[in-house]
């Protein structure tokens, strides 16, 4: 029931529960950590990610410990915290859809989590992106801080542009929007390469491509008389 009981903290209405009765009873922890990486539906964003790793924080996991049993980078995980982190305010503006979470991620970076500061921020890269008539503000929308950037983001930079080398020519994927710049950074952080990436936007754009089932007629039988 966590998933549920997360789900409505967001807000949602669940109207039915599939069950599945288990063979061995599962703690707390492992429920938790199920439903992300066994959640067989829409895929988590980040900011939800960043909420089952607040939980298994509480439960008492060590960084170590969610690194190893998600098989994720350690500094992936380390940019969830620092969406645990962000002020609620803040990670209202990502569930708004007007902040994505990558861009609140690279000012928590630049601002060593200033809650002020960091407010201030993202609130300016909002406004520069709704002059810019984006709804959504993006790493490109941010104010240049006089902070050092993390040490990471010029490779990272250096490598999306390889991958958008890839890309760029591709009409077929042309409508994968939203999700790309998570894509990204995930990619980025478990190390792959641009090629693997660039197969799984193929992927799911062939799976979108293919017609759906038509459904069978069902053949009438012969009424006896």
């Amino acid at each position: 029931m966590t998933a549920v009981g997360m789900a409505m903290e967001r807000g949602y209405e669940v109207k039915r529960v599939p069950i599945i009765i288990e063979k061995r009873a599962l703690t707390e922890e492992e429920r938790t950590l199920g439903f992300w990486l066994l959640n067989d539906g829409k895929p988590l964003n980040m900011l939800e990610q960043s909420e089952v790793i607040r939980r298994l924080l509480n439960f008492g996991w060590k960084l170590k410990d969610i690194v190893k049993r998600t098989g994720k980078a350690r500094g992936y995980i380390e940019n969830l915290v620092l969406l645990i982190e962000a002020p609620t305010l803040v990670r209202n503006y990502i569930i708004d859809g007007k902040i994505s979470a990558h861009t609140v991620i690279q000012i928590m970076q630049a601002l060593k989590g200033d809650a002020a500061k960091v407010i201030e921020a993202v609130e300016e890269a909002i406004l520069n992106a709704q002059q810019a008539g984006k709804d959504m503000a993006t790493p490109k929308h941010m104010k240049k801080q006089k902070e050092s950037p993390a040490p990471s983001s010029g490779k990272f930079f250096k490598w999306s542009e390889a991958l958008y080398d890839l890309l760029v020519e591709r009409k077929d994927i042309d409508k994968v929007k939203l999700q790309v710049l998570e894509t990204l950074m995930s990619g980025f952080e478990n190390e792959k390469n641009p090629e693997e990436i660039v197969k799984y936007f193929i992927d799911k754009a062939k799976s979108a491509q293919q017609p759906a089932a038509k459904p069978t007629k069902a053949t009438k039988k012969p009424v006896k008389k």
